[in-house]
């Protein structure tokens, strides 16, 4: 006899046809399923260099973000993603975007259907949420890389009226959603270099944490990443109607 949860069950019970064994043995493996995740990166997979986008007359310019995105497809060029971003910003210094867009609403509310935010030079952005990212909280964002086709990007910005952009999700499964502090601050970065995890201890220096910054509201634009004084950065509430360079791989 077995003793389980005050309850004595035979030796030999069998339910269903099976033993005490097998059923165990079937429980834990669906319970080990369904807590093993897979980590989504924002890297592409070939190796390509990473380069700042040049404009029509073939000099380096600063773009906004739409800028950037209506440049780069008219040039058939990917934009880079935060992550394959890191050693050229750390070399080079500056404010860049990158192609990962971001969203997020305000900290204890949930997504919903849709996102809203004016930026800071009175121009507004509209994102539709997709269904099974609705009730998703403001400590997480949603994080969608720019793709691996110049011509089909997995989102796009279309101006429908002045001041007004519409945020269009083009590929819904490329989303990730991705932990995200409230705070600004140094934290220790995750496989896609958003900066999420442990903070950094005070006085200590380490580059495996990046300086994080985020607006206490919701926010849709693209991540930004760059080295300001000294400062290691991930711009996740920079306005998409300012201007800066765009970082771009180079095939």
């Amino acid at each position: 006899m077995i003793l389980m949860s005050n309850l004595l069950i035979p030796k030999n019970f069998k339910f269903m046809g099976k033993s005490q064994q097998q059923l165990y043995k079937e429980a834990t493996s669906k319970k080990e399923e369904t807590t093993t995740t897979t980590t989504k990166t924002t890297s592409i997979p070939k190796s390509f260099n990473v380069v700042p986008l040049i404009g029509s007359d073939g000099t380096t310019k600063k773009f906004t973000a739409m800028e950037a995105l209506a440049e780069a497809k008219k040039q058939g060029k990917l934009l880079a993603s935060l992550k394959d971003s890191d050693k050229y910003v750390l070399k080079n210094k500056g404010l860049f975007w990158t192609g990962d867009l971001i969203a997020y609403c305000a900290p204890g509310q949930t997504l919903g259907d849709g996102l809203d935010y004016t930026d800071g030079n009175k121009v507004s952005y509209s994102l539709q949420i997709p269904s099974k990212f609705q009730n998703l909280t403001g400590e997480t964002a949603l994080i969608l890389p720019y793709g691996e086709d110049p011509n089909q990007p997995n989102y796009e910005f279309t101006e429908t009226h002045k001041n007004f952009w519409m945020v269009k999700i083009i590929n819904p499964n490329s989303i990730i959603p991705t932990k995200i502090h409230r705070n600004d601050g140094y934290y220790k970065f995750d496989a896609n270099l958003i900066p999420n995890g442990a903070a950094l201890p005070q006085g200590s220096a380490d580059n495996t944490f990046r300086y994080f910054w985020q607006r206490g509201a919701s926010y849709i634009g693209l991540l930004g990443g760059g080295v300001d004084g000294g400062r290691q950065d991930v711009g996740a509430d920079w306005w998409p109607s300012i201007c800066h360079g765009v970082l771009v791989y180079n095939d």
